[in-house]
């Protein structure tokens, strides 16, 4: 069984998603040591949503910077999408899902 999305956020990104008729990602995946929101594993693409509760404070931006990196150096890439870019504009996000993965060549 796959996991669930963990939230309402998640299951927004995956609603958009699948409208979109994108591929689907797994969700709370551990991929290099950390728990993923979303991957794309095939195109080694990482999708994380963040609400700004949980970002605000120095030590979790600095967090996410890190784990950023340490994806970038093995090879993947990571791109976040904010909780008003969800619900606001799905539109950014399915756009922005889709120049990533025709980048990766999944696409065409």
């Amino acid at each position: 069984m796959r996991p669930e999305p963990e939230n309402p956020l998640e299951r927004r990104l995956l609603a958009i998603i699948a409208a979109a008729g994108l591929p689907a990602p797994e969700c709370q995946r551990w991929l290099l040591g950390r728990r993923r929101d979303l991957v794309f594993a095939e195109q080694r693409l990482i999708v994380e949503v963040d609400g700004a509760r949980g970002h605000l404070n120095p030590a979790a931006f600095e967090a996410d910077r890190r784990r950023e990196a340490h994806a970038l150096a093995h090879g993947c890439r990571t791109v976040c999408f904010t909780r008003d870019a969800v619900f606001e504009d799905p539109a950014y996000v399915t756009a922005a899902l889709r120049e990533l993965l025709t980048a990766a060549g999944t696409l065409t």
